[in-house]
């Protein structure tokens, strides 16, 4: 028997464990001076690098530059799009125009069908109520934030927009007329779907780690329940940002399997503002 592995963490070595056990590969834990050491016999010790090798090409966990390098600019990037949600609020409460804003940049499901594709952006930024824009704004905050961390900045808010518009036109395909919303809430559930696919993807190729995944899935999409449960609550929109998370989710999980260059975050942020401008800009044209 040769030294395979040693840790100072039981649970580090109850998951090196569980992966040699999965392969059936013979193995001992002894408790020595320096920690915990597991052995593996000298015929068994190549296979078990390899397994080790593709294990940790396959459920590396997906983490951005900010995340290396500290979180403030991750807390930052949040705490502007929320504070720019309460923002626009209290500009379109204050306006004398402020309700012709909410007609030609609500998600109307008519007009997003007859072509009006920008409804599904900029319905994102209006909200109903001061309640209605607090909330989001906080859950903007817990979400978003953590799928930034996850992704970076760029490709995080590219994909929570993503959701969210994804949503907002999922919706308006499923009522195609007499239905009207506004709200960042579809990009949080689709901030959630996000997160949820991510830490399921995490850890889909061993199956000891399933459960674990299964678990945050669940507890995601009872958040996302209990979030999205009352009397003027829009249910459909909800659970349309909830799925386009999952999907993109899923895909950027496949397609970034490494951190993005900062150079090709920016760029995204870049396409983020684009985006969002160019849609404020269609709903200007039609004032």
């Amino acid at each position: 028997m040769i030294l395979f592995r040693k840790s100072q963490s039981r649970e580090q070595i109850d998951e090196w464990t569980l992966l040699l056990a999965s392969a059936s590969i013979p193995y001992t834990v002894q408790l020595e001076e320096n920690g915990w050491v597991i052995y593996v016999d000298d015929v068994n010790a190549e296979r078990a690098e390899n397994l080790f090798a593709q294990y940790t090409r396959e459920n590396r966990e997906w983490i951005s530059e900010e995340e290396k390098t500290g979180s403030s600019k991750i807390i930052i990037s949040a705490l502007i799009v929320s504070v720019t949600l309460v923002g626009i609020y209290l500009l379109m409460r204050w306006s004398e125009t402020g309700d012709r804003w909410y007609r030609i940049g609500g998600a109307s499901a008519e007009h997003i069908v007859s072509g009006e594709w920008w409804r599904a952006v900029t319905a994102l930024f209006l909200h109903a109520n001061l309640p209605h824009v607090l909330s989001n704004a906080a859950f903007c905050w817990l979400f978003c934030s953590a799928v930034v961390r996850l992704y970076g900045s760029g490709l995080g808010w590219f994909l929570i927009l993503a959701a969210g518009a994804s949503g907002n036109l999922l919706t308006a395909y499923v009522y195609r007329t007499a239905h009207l919303s506004v709200g960042a809430s579809t990009a949080l559930f689709g901030a959630a779907g996000l997160l949820g696919v991510w830490r399921f993807s995490a850890g889909r190729k061993v199956k000891f780690l399933r459960k674990r995944a299964w678990v945050y899935l669940a507890a995601v999409v009872a958040l996302m329940a209990f979030l999205g449960v009352g009397e003027r609550v829009d249910l459909v929109g909800h659970l349309s940002g909830g799925v386009a998370g999952c999907v993109f989710g899923y895909f950027a999980n496949r397609l970034f399997r490494d951190p993005i260059p900062k150079s090709w975050q920016l760029v995204l942020v870049f396409i983020d503002l684009c985006a969002v401008l160019l849609a404020a800009l269609l709903a200007v044209s039609r004032l």
